[in-house]
C-alpha cells in the first residue's frame, strides 16, 4: 500500500506541473493533433526530465501508446533536443516521432507527428518470409543486389503504418500492421522499403531509399580546375582515400559495372593526378573525391556536424556506376554516380555531390518520407545544401543553379519557373498526380525559392496575387536557419505548413524574436504562399467570423464544406473546422473535405478563422448536414500492375469474351445466361507481355444478390493451383439460383486472392449473369421400326 501511495503522489505532482505550464502557441494537423507546441518559459515550468509525461499530457495518449527515446543531442546554442519514437502495443509506428526541445533544463517547445491509432490486431497472419516474397513480387526486378552481395539480403520489420499506397494525398488513410521490407534491385535500379499488410499480404505503403538524383595530392578535376586533395600512399602508389576527415572518404571505380564489391581503387604513381582527362572520364572521380572532402568540411565547420550521421561515418563514393547511367544517388549507405549519356556528363559536380550528401543527412535527422510534401522538402533541402556548399567552396560558379556543370541545368533556386517548377505553394506547375512520388522533384520549388529570398532578398507578386518584399539576411544566416529546421524541428511527415512554423521558430532561436531574420523568414514564406506576412506590432485583433457555410457533394460518409473568407487586419492564415463542437481539422483555404462520417446521420459544423499571431475568431453560425443513406454496393478489386499479365479470354459454356490488358474491366453490360442446377465447362486464358507467370483463378457469383461475394457457395469456381497455361474446370450452378446478379472473374499472380482485394499483378473482370430453370423434358421418343428375329432356338432368340 505504501508503494502505491508514493507512486500516486509522483503522478499527481507531474500532472499538476504540466497543467501549470501555459501553452503560448499550438499548431494542429488536419485531425486536430498538435504538430508544434510552444510553452511560456516564465513562471511555473516543466523540466526536461518530465519529457515523456508532457508528451502523454499534450498528445492525449491512450494506454496502448508509448514513446521511447531515440536519441538526445545538444546544439551549438545551448538547446537539448530529445527525440522519441512512437509505439503502439509495443510495435513501432512508422513516422510517429516527437521531439522535446529544452534549454537550461526547461522544456520550451515540442514538435513532431503523433499518429492516432485505432484498435489494431497486432498478431500477424502472414509470415515474414511470405511478406518478403510479396514485396519482391511487387518490385518484380530482373536482378537484385543480394545476388552479388549477400549483405543486401531482404530484411523485414513488423511496424504500424498508414495504408496510403495508390491513394491521393488528401485521402484518409487507415493504419495497419505491416512488414517493412528492404528490397534492393539492380536491374532496373531501385531500393525501397516495401510495406506489406501483415494480415492480407497487400502492398500498403512504399518509401524510396534511393533518391534518384593523410597525403596531399594535386588533382586536375573535370569541373573545378586544379584542387588539392587528400590521398593515401599504398603499395608504391597513391589512391583516392582521405583518412583525415571523420572515419574517412574513399572514392572507388565501378568500371561501368553495378557491383560495389567488385569496385577498385583509383590509383596514381606520383600523386599528381593530371592525366585523367580521358574517354573514361576518370577526372570526374577527382571531382567526386574533392567534393566529398569540402562537403564534409562545410558541415563540420558551418554546422558542427561530423559527417552525415554526426558521428564521423565513413563516406564511400562509387564512380563509373553502370554503362551510360544518367543519375546519381545515395542508397542508404554509399554515394553512387553514373557517367551520363545523352543528357548529362558524368554526374560528379560539386552541387550534385552536395545534393546527394543532403539525402544522407536527411536520413539521419528528420528522415522525411520520400513522397508528397515531405518528399518535396527532402529534395529542397538537398538542393539548398548543394547551393550552399558551392557558394562557399566554388564561388565562381552559379550558386543558384543545380547541375550547370554536367551539361543540363536541373533546377533554378532563384527562378524556379524557368525550369517549370512552382515558386508558389499550390501555384503554377504544382504537381498533384502520383508521378515522381507526387512531384518531389517539382514541388520542392517553393521551399528552394524561400531559401533564395531570405539569402539575397527580393520582391514581387506571387501566384496568389500577394505582393511581397523580403529583406536579405545573407546565405550565411539562411543556411543556419535551414539546418536547424531540418536537424532540430522536422519529423518524417513534416509539410510546408510545418516548415513555416519551424523556420520562424529556428530564426527566433538563433537571432531572437522580432529580429530581421524572423521578419525575413516569415515574409519569404508569405512570398511562396505559405502563411501571412510578418506583423510588425503585437496583433491582438481576431479575424472576422466565417460566414455562408455551404455543404456540397454529400455522400454516406463525406461532403465538402465551404464558406466565405474572413478578413483580418494582418492576414488570415487558416481555418479550424469543428464537428459537433470538437475540432475536426484545419484548412488554409475556404473549403474542407469532411470524411469519416456515418450514413443517415445529422452533424453540426462550425468554422473559426485564425491569424499568424494566434488570434481566433468566434465560431460561425452552425451548418447542419445529414449524410445520405447507406446503399449497398460491390467492393472493388483490381490488379495494380497489368503490364506483365492480364485476363485474355473467359469461356463459360457457350459464352466467350476476349479482352486486353487492364487492372479492372466492367463487363456488366455483357450477360451470361446459365440454367439453375446445370454444370458448365470453364476455360480461362491468361495473356502475357512476354514471359509466362503462374496465375491463380477464381470466379464468384452473388447468388442471393446482396451486393457481396461473402455468402456460402458464392465462390463458384476455384482453380485451386497456380498455372501459367489455360485454366479449365467445371462450374456448377445451384438449383436454387434465380434472377440476375453479378459475377466476378479474378486472376492474381502467384497467390490465391479474395473477392475484394487490390493486388500487385493481375486483373479482375465483372459480368452480369442471369439464371433460368432447367426446361423439363416432356417429349417421348419415336416408335422403333423394322424389328427382326435371329438365332431362334426352343426357348430363345435375338431381337434386332
Amino acid at each position: 500500500m505504501k508503494r502505491f501511495f508514493t507512486l500516486l503522489l509522483v503522478f499527481l505532482f507531474i500532472g499538476a506541473s504540466l497543467m501549470a505550464q501555459e501553452i503560448q502557441k499550438k499548431e494542429l494537423d488536419r485531425h486536430g493533433i498538435p504538430t508544434f507546441v510552444k510553452f511560456e518559459t516564465k513562471g511555473k515550468t516543466v523540466s526536461q526530465g518530465e519529457s515523456k509525461a508532457i508528451l502523454s499530457s499534450v498528445l492525449n495518449m491512450t494506454k496502448n501508446d508509448e514513446y521511447k527515446t531515440m536519441r538526445t543531442e545538444k546544439d551549438q546554442i545551448g538547446y537539448t533536443h530529445e527525440k522519441f519514437q512512437q509505439y503502439y502495443k509495443g510495435i513501432k509506428v512508422e513516422y510517429g516521432t516527437y521531439i522535446v526541445h529544452s534549454r537550461n533544463d526547461v522544456v520550451e517547445s515540442l514538435s513532431g507527428e503523433h499518429k492516432l491509432i485505432n484498435e489494431i490486431n497486432t498478431t500477424p497472419s502472414l509470415s515474414a518470409t511470405e511478406a518478403i516474397k510479396n514485396a519482391k513480387a511487387f518490385v518484380n526486378a530482373e536482378k537484385y543486389m543480394w545476388e552479388q552481395d549477400k549483405s543486401y539480403n531482404p530484411t523485414s520489420e513488423l511496424v504500424i503504418v498508414s495504408a496510403d499506397y495508390g491513394k491521393h494525398p488528401d485521402d484518409e488513410y487507415k493504419s495497419v500492421l505491416a512488414y517493412k521490407v528492404d528490397i534492393y534491385a539492380v536491374k532496373p535500379l531501385s531500393r525501397d522499403y516495401i510495406y506489406v499488410d501483415a494480415q492480407t499480404g497487400e502492398i500498403v505503403h512504399t518509401n524510396a531509399i534511393i533518391k534518384k538524383a593523410a597525403v596531399t595530392g594535386s588533382a586536375a578535376t573535370r569541373y573545378s580546375g586544379t584542387k588539392s586533395i587528400s590521398t593515401d600512399s599504398y603499395n608504391g602508389s597513391y589512391r583516392l582515400r582521405d583518412v583525415t576527415r571523420g572515419n574517412g572518404i574513399y572514392t572507388y571505380n565501378c568500371k561501368t559495372g553495378t557491383s560495389y564489391t567488385a569496385a577498385v581503387d583509383f590509383t596514381d604513381a606520383n600523386n599528381s593526378w593530371t592525366e585523367y582527362d580521358n574517354t573514361a572520364k576518370d577526372n570526374g572521380a577527382l571531382d567526386a573525391h574533392w567534393a566529398g572532402m569540402v562537403t564534409y568540411d562545410y558541415f563540420k565547420n558551418t554546422h558542427g556536424r561530423n559527417s552525415f550521421d554526426g558521428n564521423g561515418a565513413l563516406m564511400k563514393t562509387y564512380v563509373h556506376f553502370d554503362k551510360n547511367y544518367e543519375n546519381a544517388y545515395w542508397n542508404g549507405s554509399v554515394f553512387t554516380f553514373g557517367d551520363g549519356a545523352s543528357t548529362f556528363d558524368i554526374l560528379t559536380s560539386l552541387d550534385v555531390f552536395g545534393h546527394e550528401f543532403g539525402h544522407a543527412l536527411c536520413s539521419y535527422t528528420c528522415d522525411l518520407t520520400y513522397s508528397k510534401e515531405p518528399g518535396a522538402l527532402n529534395e529542397a533541402f538537398s538542393d539548398i545544401w548543394g547551393c550552399a556548399i558551392e557558394y562557399k567552396y566554388a564561388p565562381e560558379k552559379d550558386t543558384w543553379l543545380m547541375g550547370e556543370d554536367i551539361g543540363y541545368v536541373l533546377r533554378s533556386l532563384s527562378d524556379p519557373k524557368s525550369k517549370s517548377l512552382p515558386d508558389t505553394y499550390l501555384g503554377q506547375y504544382w504537381v498533384t498526380s502520383s508521378s515522381d512520388y507526387y512531384g518531389v522533384h517539382t514541388n520542392n520549388g517553393p521551399f528552394c525559392y524561400w531559401f533564395y529570398l531570405i539569402s539575397v532578398g527580393g520582391s514581387g507578386t506571387n501566384d496568389n496575387g500577394s505582393v511581397y518584399n523580403v529583406a536579405a539576411i545573407g546565405i550565411e544566416k539562411a543556411e543556419k536557419i535551414a539546418y536547424r529546421v531540418e536537424s532540430v524541428y522536422m519529423t518524417a511527415s513534416s509539410n510546408y505548413a510545418n516548415a513555416r512554423t519551424f523556420a520562424i521558430q529556428a530564426a527566433k532561436d538563433l537571432y531572437g524574436a522580432g529580429s530581421q531574420e524572423e521578419i525575413s523568414v516569415t515574409n519569404a514564406m508569405y512570398a511562396i504562399g505559405v502563411g501571412a506576412a510578418y506583423a510588425s506590432s503585437t496583433d491582438t485583433q481576431a479575424p472576422t467570423v466565417p460566414t455562408n457555410l455551404v455543404s456540397s457533394n454529400i455522400t454516406q460518409s463525406t461532403f465538402t464544406l465551404s464558406w466565405t473568407a474572413s478578413t483580418d487586419n494582418i492576414g488570415v492564415t487558416g481555418y479550424d473546422i469543428y464537428q459537433n463542437g470538437t475540432l475536426k481539422g484545419s484548412s488554409t483555404t475556404t473549403s474542407y473535405n469532411v470524411t469519416g462520417l456515418a450514413a443517415s446521420t445529422t452533424y453540426s459544423f462550425t468554422v473559426k478563422a485564425k491569424d499568424a499571431a494566434g488570434n481566433v475568431s468566434a465560431a460561425s453560425t452552425a451548418k447542419s448536414v445529414t449524410t445520405t443513406a447507406a446503399v449497398a454496393s460491390y467492393c472493388t478489386s483490381q490488379g495494380s500492375n497489368y503490364s506483365y499479365e492480364w485476363i485474355s479470354k473467359v469461356v463459360i459454356g457457350t459464352f466467350t469474351n476476349t479482352s486486353t490488358a487492364a487492372g479492372y474491366t466492367d463487363f456488366t453490360s455483357k450477360t451470361i445466361t446459365l440454367a439453375a442446377g446445370s454444370s458448365y465447362s470453364v476455360s480461362l486464358t491468361p495473356g502475357f507481355a512476354s514471359s509466362s507467370y503462374n496465375e491463380y483463378w477464381k470466379i464468384w457469383i452473388d447468388y442471393n444478390n446482396d451486393k457481396d461475394f461473402d455468402d456460402a457457395n458464392e465462390l463458384a469456381f476455384d482453380g485451386g493451383a497456380l498455372l501459367s497455361t489455360v485454366e479449365t474446370g467445371t462450374l456448377v450452378v445451384p438449383s436454387t439460383a434465380s434472377g440476375t446478379t453479378r459475377m466476378r472473374v479474378s486472376m492474381k499472380y502467384n497467390a490465391a486472392q479474395t473477392a475484394c482485394e487490390t493486388f500487385s499483378y493481375g486483373e479482375v473482370e465483372d459480368y452480369t449473369v442471369t439464371f433460368g430453370a432447367v426446361v423439363p423434358d416432356t417429349q417421348a421418343p419415336t416408335a422403333p421400326t423394322s424389328l427382326t428375329a435371329a438365332s431362334i432356338t426352343q426357348t430363345t432368340f435375338t431381337l434386332g
